[in-house]
């Protein structure tokens, strides 16, 4: 007799394993939520704070395949206050952003001192924060000379692509 080939558990055209792996790195994380696209399928992953277990949400069916997609927004107590609003719109100031998703570190080591502060001077280079991710430290330098006005991003959060780390008035 020949053997018999497993299919995969499918849950809205994503594997289960895969699905179960989003949710360990929600756990991991600590996320509320996160937003999952993956060959035309979109859900969120959600957690229920009172069960203490998560929850998938289809969300809908695109027309057209997309590579794997992730947004998540961070579990934070901070979360329920009004954000921060960005300095205001200034043709001056200079936005270093994310190159790409992962978590935002203002040192180099837990404990250790800050690349840098609101008021510092910083030069092209200059390393001003580390963006993990995969277990990989990005360090992400100036690419001007400056004051740092604004770090709108807390030490240990996670960041998306292109998400503004810095406003640096050009010296």
């Amino acid at each position: 007799m020949p053997k018999s080939i497993k299919k995969p558990n499918l849950i809205l055209g994503i594997s289960s394993d895969a699905i179960q792996n989003y949710i360990n790195f929600a756990e991991e994380k600590k996320l509320e939520t996160m937003e999952i696209k993956e060959h035309g399928v979109s859900i969120i992953i959600k957690r229920h704070k009172e069960k203490d277990s998560y929850r998938i949400i289809p969300v809908q069916r695109e027309e057209k395949p997309s590579q794997l997609e992730i947004d998540f927004q961070a579990d934070t107590k901070t979360s329920e206050k009004t954000p921060e609003k960005e300095p205001a719109k200034d043709d001056t100031l200079h936005k270093i952003v994310s190159p790409l998703f992962g978590t935002f570190y203002r040192s180099p080591a837990p404990g250790a001192p800050p690349f840098v502060k609101n008021g510092d001077a910083v030069k092209s280079g200059q390393t001003l924060c580390i963006v993990e991710a995969m277990k990989v430290m990005n360090k992400i330098s100036s690419n001007i000379n400056g004051k740092i006005i604004k770090a709108p991003v807390e030490n240990g959060q996670p960041v998306k692509k292109d998400q503004v780390l810095f406003f640096i008035e050009p010296s």
